[in-house]
């Protein structure tokens, strides 16, 4: 005879196995931060990782050459346009 678990107590067992991940809130420039320092490890000729990934990848794939506009295009994509000019706007004004 098999046991079966009530199936809030398996999505709750779920969710306690999942952890969330912190999440940096929006309009800190943190988000943006880590999101460039991600792409920079994938940098073509920068890193040995991104020199294998080159190699490895032959084509666009893994071959990130500015991470910076890299992220700003993924922000723009997300967020659209008029937010993420809103958000690029007061890091701006925090930065200085």
């Amino acid at each position: 005879m098999a046991f079966h678990h009530h199936p809030l107590a398996v999505r709750k067992m779920l969710m306690a196995k999942a952890k969330k991940k912190k999440v940096a809130k929006l309009g800190t420039g943190k988000r943006f931060a880590a999101l460039v320092s991600t792409l920079e490890r994938r940098r073509v000729g920068k890193t040995a990782r991104g020199r294998a990934l080159a190699r490895a990848l032959p084509g666009k794939t893994g071959k990130v050459r500015t991470p910076g506009a890299l992220a700003a295009f993924i922000g723009r994509k997300k967020f659209g346009k008029a937010r993420f000019q809103k958000l690029a706007a007061a890091g701006r004004r925090r930065k200085v």
